[in-house]
């Protein structure tokens, strides 16, 4: 079994690199995918492996999105992202 030391040192490293690299290679219309989910104001919302916050700046005003991931270096730069939503990120692991 991998270490969780393993796993985030492995994340520490990705969250460096994975908004200008990986996103670009799995690129998809995120805020469509957002507004296919039709939120209303006062909706609450479960993102589990938030990341580094990609979807964040979709979110329409007056939702509460909660995010949460493994990685404390993901989080961080999702906390640096800009939304019109309330945002409300978590460190935990969802298994």
């Amino acid at each position: 079994m991998v270490s969780s030391h393993y796993i985030q040192a492995r994340y520490r490293f990705w969250s460096t690199i994975y908004d200008s690299i990986i996103d670009k290679i799995f690129h998809f219309d995120r805020s469509k995918v957002i507004r296919n989910l039709d939120i209303k104001k006062g909706d609450k919302i479960l993102e589990v492996g938030v990341g580094t916050g990609l979807n964040l700046r979709h979110y329409p005003p007056g939702c509460t999105v909660y995010g949460i991931d493994f990685s404390n270096s993901m989080l961080q730069k999702a906390r640096k992202k800009k939304s019109s939503a309330k945002i409300i990120l978590h460190n935990c692991d969802a298994k």
